[in-house]
């Protein structure tokens, strides 16, 4: 089966996601703690840190940050206060969503795991059809395709606010496959998690796990592991879908 078009996350994938989503995740729990007069609680501040999914210096594989919502991210803080017997007053979840949204955008550093822009040419000269499906929300995805001038190169970009269930369920790869008249076996999805692998196996899709910091990872459902964005097309060109591509495929 040839692959026909390539279905990419974004956080981690396309950009870096320790750059992007650190400092807003920790200007909003600093004003998450003014708001409820615990500003100077550094023990707590750490913990949330932590709930979101980051360590000392870097991600958590499957945390929320990795592989989660902005929903996600906020309810693990509210879990930790209430496991603290904090009063979460009604909205707040609402107001802290909306504020990390707006510090993605003010604080977030966009870069690069390499130079996208020849990446894609490339991809989209061999006739393939690419998307990306991120647990992002839209105006922030928008704001990092924009900032790195890639918009363009991608037929459907599909956010977590746009459908009604996010990743791994099938709403973000049925209308992808419908914009671009594919079925899921014709699609490859590229990302960081096993979150996305999970993704593109429960839709018939295959999986390549983006991995560029060469992690040790013992499991995993991904089809393959990819270390750089730029062996992507020829690996994909040279492997037989479906019966060629197995978990110990690398490049």
């Amino acid at each position: 089966m040839k692959i026909k078009g390539i279905l990419f996350d974004k956080d981690d994938t396309l950009i870096d996601l320790q750059a992007f989503c650190r400092l807003p995740c920790e200007q909003t729990i600093r004003h998450m703690l003014e708001l409820i007069g615990l500003s100077d609680d550094a023990e707590l501040c750490t913990e949330l840190v932590y709930a979101a999914g980051f360590t000392k210096t870097g991600i958590v594989r499957g945390g929320p940050v990795q592989a989660g919502t902005n929903a996600d991210i906020v309810n693990a803080w509210l879990k930790v206060l209430a496991n603290r017997n904090f009063s979460i007053p009604e909205g707040f979840d609402k107001e802290l969503k909306s504020l990390l949204g707006r510090n993605f955008i003010e604080y977030g550093c966009i870069r690069s795991f390499c130079e996208l822009e020849s990446v894609l040419n490339e991809l989209l000269d061999a006739g393939l059809y690419l998307g990306i499906a991120t647990s992002d929300d839209s105006e922030a995805t928008m704001h990092c395709l924009r900032s790195l001038g890639i918009e363009q190169y991608f037929k459907c970009i599909l956010t977590a606010d746009m459908v009604e269930h996010s990743k791994p369920a099938g709403d973000m790869m049925d209308a992808f496959v419908s914009a671009c008249g594919l079925l899921p076996q014709e699609v490859l999805v590229v990302g960081d998690s096993e979150n996305d692998m999970r993704f593109a196996k429960a839709n018939g899709a295959y999986g390549f796990l983006f991995d560029p910091r060469s992690t040790s990872i013992e499991h995993t459902c991904a089809d393959g592991i990819i270390r750089d964005l730029n062996e992507l097309h020829k690996l994909i060109s040279a492997i037989d879908f479906p019966n060629g591509c197995e978990k110990s495929c690398r490049a």
